[in-house]
């Protein structure tokens, strides 16, 4: 039996794509924030069954330092606990998060002018992610500007 040119490469055309592929992009968020808060929601993304990961990078002048970049889910104790809840202030929005579970980005102590990272997620079934930003006692967020995938 005969196999064509054409055949033969288009089978390797595919097994090429097959094994060159090792990560697939979902949601990409890029802008600048500025506002008067303390505290803003910047997105949200979930991450289905298994293996997930978010990247991000944040930069702001280096004299107006530090924000932080703050990891809730979906469960009741976070996330609906905090969003459109405007009797609580920063540092109660800040207060349901756990330490252990690296919710939270930042360090205050240290000049920085890019803050770039990411985060590793497994779960048992999908989960919803929501990404906000705070620096509590202040009249307002320095302006940044941010990326995430």
């Amino acid at each position: 039996m005969e196999v064509r040119v054409g055949e033969k490469l288009l089978c390797l055309a595919v097994l090429s794509s097959v094994f060159l592929v090792d990560s697939v992009l979902g949601k990409y968020v890029k802008g600048i924030v500025n506002t008067k808060e303390d505290w803003v929601f910047l997105t949200r993304f979930c991450f289905l069954t298994d293996f997930g990961r978010l990247d991000f990078r944040f930069r702001y002048p280096k004299s107006r330092c530090c924000q932080n970049i703050l990891l809730y889910f979906d469960d009741s104790s976070q996330w609906p606990a905090v969003y459109k809840r405007p009797e609580k202030n920063c540092y109660q929005k800040e207060a349901v998060l756990r330490p252990e579970n690296n919710q939270v980005e930042g360090d205050g102590d240290e000049e920085v002018l890019s803050c770039v990272g990411g985060r590793s997620f497994r779960s048992v079934r999908e989960r919803w992610w929501y990404i906000a930003l705070s620096k509590c006692g202040v009249s307002a967020l320095t302006p940044l500007q941010g990326q995430m995938s």
